[in-house]
């Protein structure tokens, strides 16, 4: 038997890879390199020409590994980058064309962030019904953001995001199979994300959603499917205390954003404290437009600023900006701004003209998400979003059957 044409075996390391997204970090590496090693040892050999407009676009992730951080070259910030570069060579030198392969990544992805919920929801009902013993009065904080996660040791914005996406990928079984099991999926995950209370990722998941309903449907069919969507999301953030606080400080940190910049000093949780962090990051870039900081210098640099205006807490913490596309201009400079932001708008247009809803959905949470998290900051995040892009970009866009490719969608 030909290992390398058997269906079951060339999967394993792409799911190992999946399944340790969900786990430690060093698991995770390792699963890196034994894909990356796979990928070298079963190399298809056909469609190389096709093949070579991957490693085309892999040279924009590239950019970010030739930058010099303090007159030197920093081997641990290439470390953590190098993300950036492996997964378009990997899916370059062995391409995912199976759809039944794609589709069982996605569904490995879907079902490890389930079993995260009810792995995370079962902990929080023993500490707060058998190991506190209080039957009387829920502690909320149990079931939202770090105490909830805390047992897995992830941030609650990568899980939000996680969860986001399996929302997507749940819609695209559903339209691909018209299963009701995947509309009760999303239901769940979108209870997930309401008790992270991560509210970026929460908000993008629930928009997009709705946009792939329109993309998708009739208009009648997709404002009664949008109602029923608003409905069940305003339930489920109504029953959970501490996710409707989140939102609603959201929307007075908006109102109240001039009176508390004025104040420095507090660190109140609403959106003006981002703001106030936001505000730090443009002065330092102001003054380092070209090359930035450096990512090693980048959180000294900030807390001279927060210092400078007063921000103590921001100095304390050593908050980063909290925003992807500063934490990239003020780090590298404005050009590596810009190639972040080719990154993100290239992958979305194509899948955009070609209406892959899947894809496009995907990078505009990360769009969305950037914004108020440095994502690609981590390695959670940075993974998760290199290897998913190159994935989509290898199935979707190294097709010669357009037959294949329509089918697909």
């Amino acid at each position: 038997m030909n290992i390398n044409n058997n269906k079951y075996f060339i999967n394993i390391p792409y799911l190992i890879l999946v399944i340790t997204m969900f786990l430690d970090i060093k698991f995770n590496s390792i699963a890196i390199v034994l894909l990356f090693l796979f990928s070298i040892t079963y190399l298809a050999k056909q469609r190389f020409n096709q093949r070579k407009y991957i490693l085309i676009f892999s040279l924009l992730f590239f950019f970010n590994l030739l930058h010099v951080y303090n007159e030197r070259f920093d081997f641990i910030v290439l470390e953590s980058n190098l993300s950036y570069l492996i997964f378009p060579l990997i899916f370059f030198l062995k391409p995912i064309v199976n759809r039944r392969s794609f589709e069982l990544i996605l569904k490995s992805f879907l079902y490890c962030s389930i079993a995260m919920f009810l792995v995370l929801l079962f902990n929080a009902i023993y500490i707060q019904f058998f190991s506190i013993g209080n039957f009387y009065e829920i502690n909320w904080f149990l079931f939202s953001y770090h105490d909830f996660v805390k047992i897995i040791n992830i941030e609650p914005v990568y899980a939000s995001i996680f969860a986001g996406f399996s929302v997507f990928i749940s819609f695209y079984f559903f339209r691909n199979t018209n299963k009701n099991y995947f509309l009760i999926f999303i239901v769940i995950l979108l209870l997930f994300q309401v008790m992270l209370t991560s509210r970026t990722p929460l908000v993008a998941t629930f928009l997009i959603l709705i946009i792939s309903i329109f993309q998708t449907y009739s208009f009648k069919k997709s404002m009664l499917l949008m109602l029923l969507s608003l409905i069940i999301m305003m339930i489920l953030v109504s029953l959970h205390s501490v996710s409707r606080n989140r939102l609603l400080s959201t929307f007075y940190g908006m109102q109240s954003d001039t009176k508390l910049s004025k104040n420095w000093g507090e660190d109140s949780g609403k959106l003006s404290d981002r703001t106030l962090k936001w505000d730090s990051s443009l002065e330092v870039i102001k003054r380092n437009p070209i090359i930035g900081v450096g990512a090693i210098q980048m959180k000294d640099s900030l807390v001279r600023e927060y210092k400078k205006n007063n921000y103590l807490i921001g100095a304390q913490k050593r908050f980063d900006p909290h925003n992807q596309y500063l934490t990239e201009t003020l780090s590298n400079g404005v050009f590596s701004g810009i190639a972040l932001i080719l990154l993100l708008l290239v992958p979305y247009i194509l899948a955009l003209r070609a209406k892959y809803i899947l894809y496009s959905s995907f990078v505009l949470l990360i769009v969305f998400s950037l914004f108020t998290e440095s994502v690609l900051y981590r390695q959670k995040g940075l993974v998760f979003y290199c290897f998913f892009n190159a994935l989509f970009f290898s199935f979707y866009f190294l097709k010669s059957d357009k037959r294949l490719r329509l089918n697909n969608r």
